[in-house]
Formats: structure tokens, sequence, C-alpha cells
């Protein structure tokens, strides 16, 4: 069917460009943002939902060298490979995760296997980067795999990471604070809606929006965690995170 076949090949275009681009700004740029809220993490504790698919914050916890990316996202991985000749070096431990409900330019999935096994690629070293080798892309050939990135496309969400969405289940259950950074809960979000209604919150929530904007978000929180203590910081004091850290 030629429709069928031409939305295949405009998904498959679609997900090269997502991964090339997120993949090409965080190789080539370093967010000092990032960085200081991943020391601000691993000091304090933490963990994070993420619906965004780069990994810039993800290499910034890395490099913090207290972050596992073996056991940070609360998935199993059947290997994990890195960009560089260099094997790389983790902590043993991670006092945070990381979950990606809409998976991650760095998990790959064998499209030759029927066991649906996830891989976890690295790119190359900070120090060793030059130009675009070591650069993660869509589609990787390891040895005789195939290998295809998995990340949820936009349009209709599914459960694609069940584990991941059962992990922020338990999290947000026993949370007693939740702070929400640029996420507004748009028309291609209603899914997570759907599964935060499921939800049991504490009913001594307390959630705080990081948004300069007027408060028009406070009311949709209040609605989907269904509790009254939702308040708007307009931003975070960076340079007091610096200081304390």
């Amino acid at each position: 069917n030629k429709k069928y076949l031409k939305l295949f090949f405009l998904k498959r275009d679609l997900l090269e460009y997502i991964v090339g681009s997120l993949s090409f700004i965080g190789y080539h740029c370093f967010s000092r943002n990032h960085a200081v809220f991943a020391n601000y993490m691993v000091n304090h504790g933490g963990d994070v939902i993420s619906f965004n698919w780069d990994i810039l914050l993800d290499e910034a916890m890395f490099y913090t060298a207290q972050w596992n990316c073996q056991i940070g996202y609360g998935l199993n991985f059947q290997k994990i490979i890195s960009k560089s000749k260099e094997e790389i070096t983790q902590a043993d431990q991670s006092r945070n995760l990381i979950l990606k409900p809409h998976g991650s330019i760095n998990w790959y999935r064998n499209t030759l296997s029927k066991k649906g096994d996830l891989y976890l690629l690295w790119p190359a070293e900070r120090r060793l980067r030059g130009g675009t080798i070591g650069q993660l892309r869509c589609a990787e050939k390891i040895g005789d795999d195939l290998l295809q990135s998995y990340i949820v496309p936009p349009g209709k969400k599914k459960e694609n990471f069940p584990v991941v969405w059962q992990k922020i289940r338990e999290i947000l259950e026993n949370a007693d604070e939740i702070i929400a950074i640029g996420f507004s809960f748009n028309q291609n979000d209603l899914h997570v809606k759907e599964e935060f209604g499921n939800i049991n919150f504490k009913r001594d929530l307390s959630v705080k929006i990081v948004n300069p904007e007027e408060g028009r978000l406070i009311q949709t929180y209040k609605e989907v965690f269904k509790i009254r203590n939702v308040e708007k910081v307009a931003n975070i004091d960076v340079l007091k995170i610096k200081r304390d850290l």
C-alpha cells in the first residue's frame, strides 16, 4: 500500500532527523545549566522524570562520577557500547534515577532480534570528540547486529516502556515534593494526563512549577495531580545553587 509505505519512510526520516539533531547539539555543546543541576541532584538526592529524548542531563550526570548509566535509567540493557576506543568508567552505584518514558537517543534495540533486547550507546568521551566521529546516529551497525535508536516519535504515544512507567508510578506515589521544569501538558501529552490519573498522589504533596509565564499552568497541575498545594516559581536561583555547591 503506497500510503502506508510513504508513512513508514516519513516516520523513519523523522526519527533520523530527531536523533541527528539532538545528538549533534549534545555532542558539540555542553550545558552549564545541566551540569549545575546534575551536581545538585547527586549531592541532594531526587529522581528525574524526563519526556525529552536528548542526553544533555544524562551526560552531565555521568560526568559527576556519581551516576551509573547501566542502572541509572531503571532499565536492564543487554550491553553498553562506548563510541570511544576506551572502556567507559562508571560509578558503582547511582543515587538518582533518570526515567525517560518516551525513550532516549542513546537507547537502541536490535531490529533483527525477536527478544527486543535493549542496548545503551554512549558517545565518545568529551576529550576525544572531533568532527562527527563517535556521534550517535539513528541506526548503528555493531558487529552483525543492526541497532535502531529507540524513541517514541511525536503523535499518538503508546506505553513502550512499561518498566519505566511503573517506576514513575512508584516514585510519584511516594513523593512529598515535585518540581516541574518546562512541562506544560500540551495536546501531544494527553497520554501523560491519563497515566497520572491512575496514580495515588499524597494529599499533602507539594508541586512547584518553574515557569516565567503567568500562572496559567497552576490550574492544570491542580487538576492533574488532584491537589491544592501548587505554586509557580519564576526561576531557580542558579547562582545560589552554585554557591551552595
